[in-house]
């Protein structure tokens, strides 16, 4: 599943590339490279602005595409992002399933919320599922130690792509793009090649949410 799942600067200055211009087509470029900690000040604030949104609850429609399929496989439910507990993904169509990832992993829950499996306890695998729960939580040093970090932005519209660095991760993973309006993300997709890639666009969004007792127990750990 989570294979399946995970298949979310500049080294120019901020005067010589201005916050306002059109997103390029492709962002792996040297102009739009971000380092953090050396040229990511201008981003700050929106970085900010995304993280004081959590927690989270929002919709999201998922199509998964493969090789061996002429169409997606389309998934819909909902996601929850709690900085300090995870994420959780609920599958409500079209079969009930919860993925919970966090610091200490991941594991699968039914629509009973009873636990099913740990997600696979390959290196690979748990790299994968850290760098999606980095990405959610826009944490760019952590991503910054397994993915090179490059961003742009037309006004409100902005673009993030996180590429594996040389290594293991990079044998199951191809760069990770995430865009997204104002302080709210809007698609993530996911690539493990050419022909195998998830994309997940995120519906409506409900920011500053309490998870009630029943919420944190069913969807995350």
């Amino acid at each position: 599943m989570i294979n399946r799942l995970l298949l979310l600067g500049f080294s120019l200055t901020l005067a010589a590339l201005p916050l306002r211009a059109e997103l390029p087509p492709s962002l792996i470029a040297p102009a739009y490279q971000l380092v953090p900690g050396q040229n990511d000040a201008a981003w700050q604030p929106l970085l900010a602005a995304l993280k004081a949104k959590s927690p989270i609850l929002a919709t999201f429609k998922e199509r998964r595409f493969f090789p061996f399929k002429k169409n997606p496989v389309v998934l819909t439910g909902e996601i929850r992002l709690d900085p300090a507990l995870g994420l959780s993904l609920h599958y409500q169509v079209p079969e009930e399933r919860i993925l919970v990832v966090d610091d200490r992993g991941g594991f699968m829950r039914n629509g009973k919320g009873q636990r099913l499996h740990d997600l696979p306890d390959d290196p690979r695998a748990q790299a994968a599922t850290r760098a999606l729960l980095h990405v959610m939580r826009f944490e760019l040093g952590e991503l910054a130690r397994d993915f090179s970090v490059y961003a742009a932005r037309d006004g409100a519209d902005w673009r993030f792509a996180f590429v594996p660095l040389p290594g293991p991760l990079a044998n199951v993973l191809q760069p990770i793009t995430v865009t997204g309006q104002d302080e709210l993300v809007r698609t993530l997709e996911m690539k493990k090649s050419a022909a195998e890639r998830v994309f997940i666009q995120i519906g409506e969004t409900r920011t500053h949410v309490t998870f009630n007792s029943t919420e944190l127990t069913r969807f995350f750990r």
